[in-house]
Protein backbone atom coordinates (compact mmCIF):
# COMPACT_ATOMS: atom_id res chain seq x y z
CA UNK A 1 0.00 0.00 0.00
CA UNK A 2 1.77 3.23 -1.14
CA UNK A 3 1.71 5.94 1.54
CA UNK A 4 -0.97 7.54 -0.13
CA UNK A 5 -3.36 5.51 0.40
CA UNK A 6 -2.49 5.05 3.56
CA UNK A 7 -2.35 8.58 4.28
CA UNK A 8 -6.50 8.42 3.18
CA UNK A 9 -7.43 5.50 5.12
CA UNK A 10 -6.53 7.31 7.97
CA UNK A 11 -8.01 10.73 6.83
CA UNK A 12 -11.28 8.12 6.60
CA UNK A 13 -10.85 6.80 9.98
CA UNK A 14 -10.27 10.14 11.74
CA UNK A 15 -6.74 10.57 13.18
CA UNK A 16 -8.03 10.56 16.56
CA UNK A 17 -10.07 8.07 16.30
CA UNK A 18 -7.63 5.67 14.87
CA UNK A 19 -5.38 6.44 17.87
CA UNK A 20 -8.26 6.84 20.65
CA UNK A 21 -9.30 3.34 19.81
CA UNK A 22 -6.32 1.93 18.39
CA UNK A 23 -6.41 -1.01 21.55
CA UNK A 24 -9.62 -1.96 20.16
CA UNK A 25 -8.83 -1.92 16.81
CA UNK A 26 -5.83 -4.18 17.73
CA UNK A 27 -7.55 -6.23 19.87
CA UNK A 28 -8.21 -9.74 17.46
CA UNK A 29 -10.42 -11.03 20.61
CA UNK A 30 -13.28 -8.68 20.06
CA UNK A 31 -15.08 -9.03 16.93
CA UNK A 32 -16.30 -5.97 14.64
CA UNK A 33 -19.09 -5.39 16.03
CA UNK A 34 -17.78 -5.36 19.43
CA UNK A 35 -15.71 -2.31 18.02
CA UNK A 36 -18.20 -0.72 16.40
CA UNK A 37 -20.02 -0.72 19.78
CA UNK A 38 -17.49 0.97 21.57
CA UNK A 39 -17.19 4.04 18.98
CA UNK A 40 -18.99 7.06 19.77
CA UNK A 41 -22.61 6.89 18.74
CA UNK A 42 -22.32 10.19 16.77
CA UNK A 43 -21.31 8.41 13.89
CA UNK A 44 -23.84 6.86 12.21
CA UNK A 45 -23.56 2.57 12.16
CA UNK A 46 -22.91 2.69 8.52
CA UNK A 47 -19.54 5.21 9.65
CA UNK A 48 -18.94 3.34 12.26
CA UNK A 49 -18.56 -0.24 10.65
CA UNK A 50 -16.63 1.52 7.68
CA UNK A 51 -14.01 2.98 10.93
CA UNK A 52 -13.40 -0.40 11.96
CA UNK A 53 -12.70 -2.00 9.00
CA UNK A 54 -10.54 0.28 7.61
CA UNK A 55 -8.00 0.66 10.85
CA UNK A 56 -8.21 -3.40 11.16
CA UNK A 57 -7.02 -3.37 7.46
CA UNK A 58 -4.28 -0.93 8.20
CA UNK A 59 -2.94 -3.08 11.27
CA UNK A 60 -3.78 -6.44 9.69
CA UNK A 61 -1.36 -5.48 7.03
CA UNK A 62 1.17 -4.67 9.52
CA UNK A 63 1.29 -0.90 8.65
CA UNK A 64 0.12 0.27 12.10
CA UNK A 65 4.18 1.99 12.97
CA UNK A 66 3.47 3.65 9.73
CA UNK A 67 0.09 4.68 10.52
CA UNK A 68 0.59 6.03 13.72
CA UNK A 69 4.10 8.30 12.36
CA UNK A 70 1.86 9.73 10.34
CA UNK A 71 -0.54 10.81 12.55
CA UNK A 72 2.07 11.92 15.13
CA UNK A 73 3.47 14.35 12.67
CA UNK A 74 0.54 15.21 11.18
CA UNK A 75 0.25 19.28 11.27
CA UNK A 76 -2.94 20.01 12.38
CA UNK A 77 -3.34 17.27 14.86
CA UNK A 78 -4.15 18.52 19.06
CA UNK A 79 -1.38 17.52 21.37
CA UNK A 80 -2.98 14.57 23.09
CA UNK A 81 -3.36 12.66 19.81
CA UNK A 82 0.08 13.14 18.90
CA UNK A 83 1.31 12.12 21.99
CA UNK A 84 -0.80 9.14 22.88
CA UNK A 85 0.59 8.22 19.12
CA UNK A 86 4.33 8.75 20.29
CA UNK A 87 3.38 6.05 23.29
CA UNK A 88 1.65 4.01 21.25
CA UNK A 89 4.28 3.47 18.79
CA UNK A 90 6.94 3.57 21.78
CA UNK A 91 4.88 0.24 22.83
CA UNK A 92 5.10 -1.77 19.75
CA UNK A 93 8.84 -0.89 19.31
CA UNK A 94 8.92 -2.59 22.61
CA UNK A 95 7.19 -5.69 22.02
CA UNK A 96 8.56 -6.39 19.06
Amino acid sequence: MSNTDLTRLINSIGKSTFVRYYEQFADTSLSNQDVVAVLPQEYPLKSRNSRTAKARRIIREGLEKEALEIIAHAQGVDADTADKAQQLLRRLRESR
